[in-house]
C-alpha cells in the first residue's frame, strides 16, 4: 500500500520550495559577520544545471518586489529562490537584445536593463526599449545610475548623452549626490553641472576606470584596468600600497559593515578590511576566477556574478561545526596581505 501518493508528495515538494523562497526573499536575517574569515560564510552556487540561462553574469540588482535579477548573455533571468525564470527574446516581446549588460532597479519598482542594441525597461509585465531614435547617444548601453532627482544617467559606448565622448564604463552617486563617471579617460565628477575629471597626472593608477565603491566618510574607492586600487578622499588620490593579486579590477562593493569587496579579473575575490586583504578564489572554494559582478541584497548577503561559472551567494552561517572555530568552510587556507 502507498502510504504517500504522487499528488501528496508533489503537495509537500511545493510546500518546501515556497517556504525556502520565503526565508530568502522575505525573512529578515543577519548580514555577514566581519568577524569571522571569508572561508567561514556559507557558499551556495547556482549554474545552468540549476536554472540559470547562462554562466556568464553581468549584473545583479533586487527589485522593491523582492525579486533578484540577473543580466547574462542568454537573456535576463528573474530569481524568486527556488528557480529562474528566463526573459529573452523569443518569449519577450520589446526586449531588443539577449546580451544584457548592466541593470538597475528603479525606485518606481521598474527595472532598466542596458544591453548591446538599446536601453530597455520593464514595468508591469512589459519591455519598452529606448534607442538612438529616442535621443540616446549610442545603441550599446555599457552604464546605468539613478541620481536622488529620479533622472536617469545612461552610459554608452558614445558618451554620457553628449556630455562626455569617453567611453563609460560605470557610473555612480554617492551619499552626496554627487554623479561620478568612470571612463577610459579617467574619472569625471559631476556636482552642479560642473565637471571635475582625475587622470594619471592627478594620481590614479590608470586612465581605464572599470568599478566605483564610496565609503560613508566621503571618501571614493576606485578600480582599474591595469592600474589596481586607489582611494579618493579631499581631492587628492592615493593608491593602494599593497601588491594586489591583479592589476585588474572588474567590480567593486562597499557593504554596511565598511568591508570593501574586490572583484578581479581572473584573479577571484578579495575583502579588504582594516588594512588587510583577505582573498577568496579558487584554493578556497569560489568556483569561478572572473567576478564581474557584485551585489549586497536587502538582508546582508553577498551576490558574486562570475564569468562562465555562474552566481555565487555568500551569507552568514547561523552556527560553525565544532572543532573548526577559525578554518575555512570550502577549503584549508586562507591567503592574507597586510598593508605596511
Amino acid at each position: 500500500m502507498d502510504l504517500y501518493p504522487a499528488r501528496t508528495l508533489r503537495l509537500r515538494l511545493l510546500l518546501l520550495q515556497a517556504i525556502a523562497a520565503a526565508v530568502l526573499l522575505s525573512t529578515p536575517s543577519l548580514a555577514l559577520d566581519p568577524r569571522k574569515a571569508v572561508t567561514q560564510y556559507v557558499q551556495t552556487r547556482w549554474t545552468v544545471d540549476t536554472g540559470l540561462p547562462q554562466t556568464s553574469i553581468s549584473s545583479i540588482t533586487q527589485t522593491k518586489d523582492g525579486y533578484l535579477w540577473l543580466g547574462t548573455q542568454l537573456g535576463l533571468a528573474r530569481f524568486d529562490g527556488v528557480r529562474f525564470s528566463l526573459f529573452d527574446r523569443r518569449n519577450s516581446k520589446g526586449l531588443p537584445s539577449n546580451y544584457i549588460q548592466r541593470l538597475l532597479a528603479g525606485r518606481d519598482g521598474s527595472l532598466w536593463i542596458a544591453t548591446d542594441s538599446g536601453l530597455t525597461r520593464f514595468q508591469n509585465g512589459a519591455f519598452h526599449t529606448y534607442t538612438t531614435e529616442d535621443g540616446l547617444s549610442g545603441y550599446n548601453v555599457t552604464a546605468l545610475v539613478e541620481s536622488r532627482d529620479g533622472n536617469l544617467w545612461v552610459g554608452t559606448d558614445k558618451g554620457l548623452n553628449r556630455l562626455r565622448r569617453d567611453h563609460v564604463n560605470v557610473l555612480m552617486e554617492d551619499r552626496e549626490g554627487v554623479l561620478w563617471i568612470g571612463t577610459n579617460g579617467g574619472l569625471a565628477r559631476l556636482d552642479a553641472e560642473r565637471f571635475t575629471t582625475y587622470t594619471k597626472r592627478n594620481g590614479l593608477p590608470s586612465d581605464s576606470i572599470t568599478a566605483l565603491a564610496d565609503t560613508p566618510d566621503g571618501a571614493l574607492w576606485v578600480g582599474a584596468s591595469h592600474g589596481g586600487l586607489a582611494r579618493l578622499e579631499k581631492g587628492k588620490v592615493a593608491v593602494w600600497p599593497t601588491r594586489l593579486p591583479s592589476t585588474d579590477i572588474t567590480s567593486l562593493l562597499n557593504d554596511r559593515d565598511g568591508n570593501l569587496w574586490i572583484g578581479f579579473d581572473r584573479q577571484g575575490l578579495g575583502r579588504l578590511r582594516d588594512g588587510r586583504l583577505d582573498l577568496y578564489s579558487a584554493r578556497q572554494g569560489l568556483p569561478g576566477l572572473d567576478c564581474t559582478a557584485l551585489y549586497e541584497d536587502h538582508e546582508g548577503n553577498l551576490w558574486i556574478g562570475l564569468f562562465d561559472a555562474g552566481l555565487v551567494q555568500l551569507r552568514d552561517a547561523k552556527f560553525l561545526k565544532l572543532r573548526q572555530t577559525r578554518g575555512p568552510v570550502c577549503s584549508p587556507r586562507l591567503e592574507r596581505t597586510r598593508s605596511p
